[in-house]
């Protein structure tokens, strides 16, 4: 039976109709991609673009990007208005279609890029890429899990085309960790020469890289921080002098300039506060969380479908998931302290907190890397679903040496999966979850065909 539906599927997907006007919605979103691409990339040409002058290096003139730009947001608004067209004219068994196509392009980015743009990432690229080409460096802020250096690099990757240093910052980050320290090295007569050696950050000021990474910066020492204060002073084309070069004058380059870190609060008391000096140098952007519709949608779905596009799943196990992405998103919400008051004030939160008091998290919670590593690998260890969910999920809550001294964070936690129908502590897989009592189990399989994926793609045919 799976091989005959299965091979119905192809027949349906490659039908002359069918085949036309997915085709037609696919060109359209890669054109909208590429117009997107294109845009953040002559914002970011525009602002590192330079030329000679009266003895100076100066910013050059715009010239025809401006009309370019908007040529370019127009060419987006009117590709999505046409998608969203010809969409709404699909039947539901295109819709499928589109669906699979859609989660199968996703799949190929997180093998590839390790990262895949949902819309929440997509409007922060854009933020980052504005702030960029207006001459400011940006510092990506957020609690830990949210993805913020992987945001970070992505952004760096698209702007500078691979060509960025990287500085990982700690409590023992020195001055030359950034800037490079003496070296000897033997000259053409064959007598030692005393030099030095060029760090990430001298690396990138003269241009030998057209970016850099600030990972973590908050770790680092703030006496550490302000050494850099002077260079940020400069502007590009100015000479400027290095730590450690004893006087060698240098060109400032223009430079891209990110940076990462947790700020001092309640969850990072150990960070220093940032300086004021360091802290105006940069324009903050916070890191949210993925939404719990995006992580499912965006993470988990695509990363086990299979590459056929067959989801290997049933409407159940999706159910599973969506239910999961919601109990961590709360997770996150606790550990923030920002639950809504609206959902303190429901019924369902009195599963989570019978006592009605907040509840908080500060050591354990679901951020978006463990979700998406409680589902790697299941395709290949050949359990079901809920089965390798639930073992997961206890070797993290449960049998994790981290967390051994916090039990009524286990508890709470406990607690919210349940108020989402997963029972940790279920003897055998059927009572693990519950949160699918409107499915129809007599008739489910346990797989999906590509048609039937209708369910996931928003909005009505």
């Amino acid at each position: 039976r799976y091989l005959a539906e299965i091979a119905g599927e192809r027949v349906l997907r490659r039908a002359q109709g069918a085949r036309s006007k997915l085709n037609k919605i696919l060109k359209l979103q890669a054109l909208i991609s590429r117009m997107q691409t294109e845009r953040r990339r002559l914002r970011v040409e525009e602002f590192l673009a330079r030329e000679h002058g009266d003895g100076t290096i100066r910013t050059k003139a715009a010239g025809r990007t401006p009309q370019a730009l908007q040529n370019l947001e127009r060419g987006v608004t009117v590709a999505q208005d046409l998608e969203e067209q010809r969409i709404s004219q699909l039947n539901n068994s295109e819709r499928g279609l589109l669906m699979t196509e859609l989660l199968l392009q996703r799949k190929r980015q997180l093998e590839e890029k390790g990262f895949v743009i949902s819309p929440s990432r997509e409007r922060l690229l854009s933020d980052i890429v504005e702030l960029t080409a207006q001459g400011y460096r940006v510092f990506l802020g957020g609690p830990t899990g949210t993805g913020k250096t992987v945001m970070a690099l992505f952004a760096l990757k698209e702007m500078t085309g691979g060509s960025y240093s990287w500085i990982t910052w700690t409590g023992e980050t020195s001055v030359r960790d950034l800037f490079g320290s003496p070296k000897l090295a033997v000259g053409e007569e064959g007598k030692l020469e005393s030099g030095m050696t060029k760090g990430p950050m001298t690396r990138a000021v003269i241009g030998e890289k057209r970016g850099i990474l600030h990972e973590e910066i908050t770790a680092g020492q703030t006496g550490v921080q302000m050494s850099m204060k002077t260079l940020w002073s400069a502007r590009p084309g100015e000479q400027i002098n290095l730590p450690g070069f004893n006087g060698t004058e240098f060109t400032k380059a223009a430079l891209i300039e990110l940076a990462t870190g947790n700020l001092k609060g309640r969850r990072h008391q150990e960070r220093e506060t940032m300086d004021p000096a360091v802290a105006r140098e940069q324009k903050a952007l916070e890191v949210p969380f993925m939404s719990a519709d995006e992580t499912c949608d965006y993470l988990i779905l695509p990363s086990i479908i299979d590459r056929a596009g067959v989801m290997p799943v049933s409407r159940t196990d999706i159910e599973m998931i969506r239910k999961f992405s919601r109990a961590a998103e709360l997770t996150q919400l606790a550990y923030l302290e920002e639950i809504p008051e609206e959902v303190r004030q429901s019924d369902f939160y009195k599963v989570v907190s019978p006592s009605g008091e907040p509840i908080v998290l500060t050591n354990i919670f679901l951020d978006t890397g463990t979700v998406k590593d409680l589902f790697a690998g299941w395709r290949a260890s050949g359990k079901p679903l809920a089965m390798y969910l639930q073992e997961g999920l206890r070797r993290f809550i449960d049998q994790n040496p981290h967390f051994s001294e916090a039990v009524m964070e286990r508890k709470t936690i406990k607690n919210i999966l349940r108020a989402y129908g997963f029972n940790l502590d279920a003897e055998n897989i059927d009572g693990f979850f519950s949160g699918a009592a409107n499915i129809d189990k007599t008739v489910e399989r346990s797989y999906l065909k590509p048609s039937e994926l209708v369910f996931l793609l928003s909005g009505e045919p």
